[in-house]
């Protein structure tokens, strides 16, 4: 599929998504309900990156090592999580919610086997499925049903993703020439592991301290979570762009790694450097005139002018990291990013003590403060805290 038409292509798929971005606030005008829909929708999103890498060391088998591991990708992933999809539901005591993991789980590793075949299109399919439904069920029980508070949030938003992955998978089964066969399992889902682990490695983190930090906003203020949530959805759509280039440069780069020079590198890092200035820019004029639309969501500013510049700079690197993982240098570009988060870490602790110190002199503090404060990075009494 030629670029462009691949980048317009999505560009309306992911409409979808920017649909449910601007109707599920609409839709759910208790900000608390809204917050905690966004809420599950990390969460469950988040259980699969758990894998150790599992589903990213997929394409780069077959890119370095010649090796097709489509069986073990599917029977495996499904194996590895059962255990943290009943850990889940378990910990917020709610059965559907087993199954709605499973199935992010299994919808990502199809992602990736699509990925490979090269039916883009096809493979990004099942986000705007979930959009979609989740308007759907949404709509139902709060404006025809009229359920209000009595609607299991959880359990509804599980529905979702459950439903979206038999639409998902059902139609297209043929493309996945699955043998199910046991022999050389373990020992394909190991090699998946080892590739894996460093790609998925700075996902990871930066999955697991996003949701401990809607975490601490759902029980600190509710409302706070909803402005957060708002915020970060409508950063993410405006950038769409850059996972596009990113989702082509993943199979693209990997076919041509033998043959990249460092000129054409530096000329790509030069456009993501432009397209960067360009997309901070509209998001931030962007957001301010939806605001005129969302009253109720203007205290959510400062957060956009924390998540914007900082999604826009982690999308246009993603763009070019893929590079790493092809000529074996992803183990020390994590590192690098895990250094880079611990010195992050530490300036968001200082941040936080001012905004601490702040408070205590009858200062006032903005709602970005709440970025700041996941459980590693507490200070002082609860009283005090933003």
């Amino acid at each position: 599929m030629h670029r462009y038409a691949f980048i317009i292509g999505r560009y309306f798929m992911y409409g979808f998504m920017g649909a449910e971005v601007l109707l599920l606030p609409l839709l759910v005008t208790d900000k608390a309900g809204y917050g905690d829909i966004e809420y599950f929708k990390a969460l469950i999103a988040m259980v699969p990156l758990l894998l150790m890498g599992f589903h990213s060391g997929y394409l780069r088998t077959i890119y370095t090592e010649k090796e097709d591991l489509s069986r073990e990708l599917l029977v495996g992933g499904a194996l590895l999580m059962i255990p943290v999809s009943a850990a889940s539901a378990i910990f917020f005591g709610n059965p559907v919610l087993f199954f709605a993991c499973m199935a992010s789980g299994m919808a990502l590793f199809l992602e990736k086997i699509y990925q490979k075949e090269q039916k883009f299109i096809l493979a990004l399919m099942y986000k705007p499925m979930i959009a979609v439904l989740n308007i759907s069920l949404v709509l139902l029980a709060y404006r025809v049903l009229l359920l209000g508070d009595s609607v299991n949030i959880l359990t509804l938003v599980s529905c979702s993703y459950i439903a979206a992955l038999l639409l998902y998978s059902l139609p297209n089964i043929k493309l996945i020439h699955l043998d199910v066969q046991w022999n050389g399992l373990w020992a394909g889902i190991k090699k998946l592991v080892t590739n894996g682990f460093w790609l998925n490695f700075g996902t990871m983190c930066v999955g697991i301290f996003l949701f401990l930090d809607r975490t601490y906003l759902r029980s600190a203020n509710p409302e706070a979570l909803a402005d957060y949530s708002f915020a970060f959805n409508v950063s993410q759509i405006l950038f769409v762009f850059f996972t596009s280039l990113s989702y082509i440069n993943e199979v693209k780069l990997g076919e041509s790694v033998d043959r990249l020079s460092a000129q054409a590198f530096l000329s790509a890092i030069k456009r993501i450097v432009l397209i960067l200035l360009a997309g901070v820019a509209l998001a931030i004029v962007g957001y301010h005139g939806l605001l005129q639309f969302f009253p109720e969501y203007s205290s959510s500013l400062g957060f956009l002018y924390v998540l914007a510049p900082s999604w826009g700079l982690f999308f246009a690197a993603g763009t070019l990291g893929v590079v790493a993982q092809y000529i074996g240098k992803q183990k020390l570009l994590s590192l690098f990013f895990l250094g880079v988060t611990a010195v992050n870490g530490f300036f968001l602790w200082v941040a936080n003590c001012w905004t601490i110190a702040s408070s205590r002199f009858g200062g006032s503090s903005s709602p970005v403060c709440l970025l700041w404060r996941t459980p590693s990075f507490y200070c002082g009494p609860s009283e005090d805290r933003c």
